[in-house]
């Protein structure tokens, strides 16, 4: 299916979601956002006088982050008159959370409400909750004080890392331990993890012959411990990496991730991982690689042994 928009998207500005089993669209240029819906027609634009620099559409909730400059608005799906949020969904800004650097990219966590913003720093955020306001703020609101009333409440931070470079890249891992993040034109993808004590937050590196254009942790259902996280890597040379979560990375304290499956690409191509969808009752299988075989070749797994002590 194709359809012609308005205005000509950036392939990072495009975000695509789904949201109670409908699939929805968003992509930015310039000073817009434009909403479509999964048959490419336009539910929404949403402008302001500051440029966007990142969005991020929420499978959970709907939700939709946009970056612009050192804001990042989020804005919730409504419900119409009928009571009906999908066959007519409309957003409406629901807050706004200020940071103290440019925001290059946000990035909602798959199950839970928390929500990454990243630039200079990298910040956490639970985009749920709200810290309370000082007994003076609510005394101007109960006042009629409009500006205090139109003020929105901080929400929760829950960490903020500093970083030497700045991230244009982030993604948090579905069982929130890591977080992968890329720079500019960088050829190492950095993967952050609390030490076992929890006192201070290290990496480790992927190194890749290129820099990395983009990066996403496997879809699907919530994390298993016996399939670990699934990190993918699209690089400059043509070419994506799926990095394995070593089995042992549980039990030592430096995780490892490992090269499993390399994909050769087109020149410009992009790859993302296919969605579960719970709700469906026809289930999908899709093509994710392609081998090529010598003439008369079998090919069969590698069995994962849990009882020998050297791994194969």
């Amino acid at each position: 299916m194709k359809q012609t928009v308005v205005g000509t998207a950036n392939a990072p500005s495009l975000s695509i979601s789904f949201y109670e089993g409908h699939a929805i669209l968003a992509y930015y240029v310039g000073t817009i956002v434009t909403v479509l819906s999964g048959a490419l027609s336009v539910l929404q634009q949403i402008s302001d006088e500051t440029e966007v620099t990142c969005l991020k559409l929420s499978d959970l909730e709907g939700k939709i982050a946009i970056g612009r400059g050192q804001l990042v608005q989020i804005y919730a799906p409504q419900h119409d008159l009928n009571g009906d949020s999908i066959h007519r969904p409309l957003w409406a800004k629901q807050t706004y959370i200020e940071h103290n650097f440019t925001v290059r990219s946000v990035s909602w966590s798959e199950y839970d409400t928390r929500l990454l913003a990243c630039g200079l720093s990298i910040t956490l955020w639970d985009a749920k909750n709200s810290e309370e306001k000082s007994a003076e703020a609510r005394e101007k609101e109960r006042l009629g004080d409009e500006e205090e009333i139109q003020k929105p409440k901080k929400q929760v931070q829950i960490f903020t890392l500093d970083c030497p470079t700045e991230v244009v890249a982030a993604e948090r891992s579905p069982d929130g331990k890591f977080i992968a993040t890329i720079g500019d034109y960088a050829r190492v993808v950095k993967v952050w993890y609390q030490s076992k004590t929890f006192e201070t937050f290290r990496f480790v590196f992927l190194l890749h012959p290129r820099s990395v254009q983009s990066i996403s942790w496997r879809k699907g259902p919530p994390y298993e411990e016996d399939t670990g996280n699934i990190l993918l890597t699209v690089c400059r040379d043509d070419k994506a990496r799926v990095w394995l979560q070593s089995p042992q990375s549980s039990q030592i304290e430096t995780p490892q991730f490992n090269v499993c499956t390399v994909i050769d690409l087109a020149p410009g191509d992009l790859v993302d991982w296919m969605r579960y969808h719970s709700q469906i009752e026809t289930p999908q299988f899709n093509v994710c690689t392609v081998i090529d075989l010598a003439p008369g070749d079998l090919v069969d797994w590698m069995r994962y042994h849990s009882q020998i002590e050297t791994p194969q």
